[in-house]
């Protein structure tokens, strides 16, 4: 009996130790997949961060040149520009309102460059986050602007020196930009210089149209267009210009009610006068 008793014991032993064995290998198993797991990922980030070191690199070695070029041409990087001396050959036969315009230009391009900078680098990590997926937004929500088109503007922007002239305008006009106009839709005429009109903006908003929701993609705007030979013009239809017209401020002017209203204020541009 004793016999029996020890060779069970044993057995029960043997048995035992089998199945920590097993299940130490089975952790170690767990443990190396892990650590290869948080190699791949490390991997991954180094290879990121090497991009990125790159177009560091490649940002630095641009701004040497452009600093280089500056001193070539005479001009101290850190010397303030005088108030009464013009920045370059192409700016000495301005008026003094065409340079506060073409500053406030490039104001408005500095400030669109770094929205669009900051909106492009959220998409860029949103897409990281949910693996190269778009946001999705109901129909009653404004559309993001696509990635690509994002960059495209963000490229013709860096190109782009004063006058500001874009192919459409902005959800929200500002001194400084210009655009090529066709036509434009007469709300009323003023005298023979000056009509309040109407242009088409970009934005959005949802409306009830014989029972159902819809959302549109443009708003007009009311504007005052002065400098414009304005006998032609009709209250309530469209108007031919085929010029270059450029925010230049707001008008105030006084309704037909008597009360007082604000808008932006458009001119020709001086190239486009005829």
């Amino acid at each position: 009996m004793k016999m029996v008793f020890y060779i069970k014991a044993i057995g029960m032993l043997l048995a035992v130790s089998t199945t920590a064995c097993m299940a130490g290998e089975v952790d170690g198993n767990v443990d190396v997949a892990r650590l290869q797991a948080r190699a791949a990922s490390f991997e991954r980030q180094v290879r990121r961060l090497r991009k990125e070191n790159n177009k560091l690199k490649a940002e630095n070695a641009r701004l040497k040149k452009q600093i280089t070029q500056i001193a070539d041409a005479g001009v101290k990087p850190d010397q303030p520009d005088q108030p009464n001396q013009p920045k370059s050959a192409a700016d000495a036969g301005l008026s003094d309102s065409e340079k506060a315009f073409r500053a406030a230009g490039e104001q408005w391009r500095t400030a669109r460059l770094a929205v669009l900078k900051k909106q492009i680098a959220d998409r860029y990590k949103y897409k990281r986050r949910n693996r190269g997926k778009e946001p999705d937004r109901p129909w009653n929500q404004e559309p993001q602007t696509p990635l690509n088109d994002m960059r495209k503007e963000q490229a013709k922007l860096a190109r782009m020196k004063p006058p500001i002239i874009l192919d459409k305008f902005p959800e929200k006009l500002a001194v400084g930009i210009s655009k090529h106009f066709t036509t434009v839709e007469v709300v009323q005429v003023a005298d023979g210089q000056n009509a309040i009109v109407a242009i088409t903006l970009p934005g959005f908003r949802t409306v009830n149209w014989r029972g159902q929701k819809m959302a549109i993609h443009s708003v007009y705007e009311k504007v005052w267009l002065a400098g414009v030979d304005t006998s032609r013009f009709i209250d309530g239809e469209s108007a031919k210009i085929d010029r270059v017209l450029r925010v230049v401020g707001r008008n105030r002017y006084t309704t037909v009610a008597g009360s007082s209203k604000t808008i932006m204020r458009l001119e020709p541009a001086p190239e486009s006068n005829r």
